[in-house]
């Protein structure tokens, strides 16, 4: 759609958040899904 347009600032932004946060819901997620999976 809007190949042309540059990707938008908040793609670029969170970058920092997202690996703090993804760290803490993988491990969350992770204990569900091992707990699930088991």
């Amino acid at each position: 759609l809007a190949g042309n347009l540059p990707p938008p600032p908040s793609v670029m932004v969170p970058v920092g958040v997202l690996k703090r946060e993804g760290s803490t819901k993988q491990r969350t997620e992770g204990q569900k899904s091992v707990m699930f999976s088991d």
